[in-house]
C-alpha cells in the first residue's frame, strides 16, 4: 500500500512536472499563408479594412467586428503593414495581430498571432488552455488560408482585375487634338465620327472599338482617338496611320464612368510600379458601349490596355 501511494505520488508530480514544464505560462497561436502577389500591392490591400469582409466571415455589430466559428475578431487600429485587435470568446479577451511579410520579390506571406495569457497555478487550467489554443489555431489558420486566396487577386489588392495579354497585331487610324480641358463626351465623340467618315471615304473597313487616350499636360488636355481597321488606307497629316507594337499589355475591364476609368488607370499605374515594370508607350481606353447613347454611366464598358515591358 505504501509503494503504491509512493509510486501515485511519483506519477503525480511528475504530470505536474510536464505540465508546468511545456505548457508555457504564456501561449502563442501563430500561423500564416502565402499570397502570389508583391508585398506592395497586399498591402494596399491589407489596409483598407472596409474589403475584410471579403475574406473574413459575417460582420456583426461595430464596424470593424467579424463572427466568427467560436467567438468574434474585433480590429481596434492599424498600421503601415499590420492591424490589431482581440479575440472575444465568452467572458475572455485574447488580443491578436495582423500583418503582411515579403517572401521574395512576388509572393507576401499573410499572418496571425494570438496571445493567451496561461498564467495559473491550477494544471487543469493549463491543460484547458492549451486545448483551447489548439481549436483556436485550427479556426484562425482556415481564416488566413481563406486571406492568402483573396490577396492573391489583383481584385483585392487595387480593385480590380489586371490581366497581362500579347498584343495583336493591328493598325488603326488616329487623329489627336489639345483642348484647354477635358473634353466632354461629346467632344470625344465628335473626333470618333470624323475617324470614321475618313476611314469610309477612303473604303476602309473598321473592326473593332473606339481607342481613347486622354492625357493632362503642363496646360492643355492632349486627346488622341482611333479606330482599328483591317487594312490599310491613304492617311495624312490630320489622320495618321498607326501600327500597335507587338509585346505585352495590361487590360482591365471597368464598368462605370470617366470617374471609374480613372481610378482603374491610376490602379493600374500602382501594379506597374509595384511588379518593377515599364510602359513603352501611352495607355489608351476602349469604348465597349456607346457613351452617348448609354444614358446611365455607371453602366459605361471600358477597357483599359496599357502597354508594359
Amino acid at each position: 500500500m505504501k509503494f503504491t501511494k509512493v509510486f501515485l505520488a511519483i506519477v503525480i508530480a511528475g504530470l505536474l512536472g510536464f505540465v508546468y514544464l511545456f505548457i508555457p505560462s504564456s501561449i502563442i497561436v501563430s500561423g500564416s499563408s502565402i499570397a502570389h502577389q508583391s508585398n506592395n500591392s497586399v498591402i494596399r490591400g491589407f489596409t483598407k479594412l472596409e474589403n475584410w469582409e471579403n475574406w473574413m466571415p459575417k460582420k456583426v455589430a461595430g464596424k470593424n467586428s467579424f463572427k466568427v466559428a467560436n467567438g468574434i475578431i474585433n480590429i481596434n487600429t492599424t498600421t503601415v503593414a499590420a492591424a490589431n485587435g482581440e479575440y472575444l470568446l465568452d467572458a475572455r479577451r485574447f488580443p491578436i495581430v495582423f500583418a503582411t511579410d515579403a517572401v521574395g520579390n512576388d509572393s507576401t506571406a499573410i499572418k496571425y498571432q494570438l496571445t493567451i495569457d496561461n498564467v495559473s497555478f491550477s494544471p487543469f487550467k493549463r491543460i484547458d488552455n492549451y486545448f483551447l489554443a489548439l481549436r483556436i489555431k485550427k479556426e484562425l489558420s482556415n481564416l488566413i488560408d481563406q486571406a492568402g486566396n483573396y490577396y492573391s487577386t489583383t481584385k483585392a489588392n487595387y480593385g480590380f482585375e489586371i490581366t497581362e495579354e500579347k498584343v495583336k497585331d493591328s493598325l488603326l487610324v488616329a487623329i489627336q487634338k489639345n483642348f484647354t480641358d477635358t473634353p466632354t463626351t461629346a467632344e470625344v465623340y465628335s473626333l470618333i465620327s470624323e475617324v470614321a467618315q475618313y476611314v469610309e471615304k477612303n473604303n476602309g473597313l473598321i473592326q473593332g472599338y473606339p481607342m481613347v487616350n486622354i492625357t493632362k499636360l503642363d496646360k492643355i488636355v492632349f486627346t488622341q482617338v482611333g479606330l482599328p481597321i483591317q487594312k490599310r488606307i491613304p492617311t495624312n497629316d490630320k489622320f495618321l496611320l498607326k501600327k500597335m507594337v507587338l509585346g505585352n499589355i495590361l487590360k482591365v475591364k471597368v464598368v462605370g464612368d470617366q470617374n471609374e476609368v480613372n481610378k482603374a488607370l491610376l490602379a493600374t499605374e500602382n501594379f506597374i510600379h509595384d511588379k518593377l515594370r515599364t510602359s513603352p508607350a501611352m495607355p489608351f481606353v476602349k469604348y465597349a458601349n456607346n457613351r452617348l447613347l448609354v444614358q446611365d454611366a455607371s453602366k459605361w464598358v471600358s477597357f483599359i490596355y496599357y502597354p508594359i515591358y
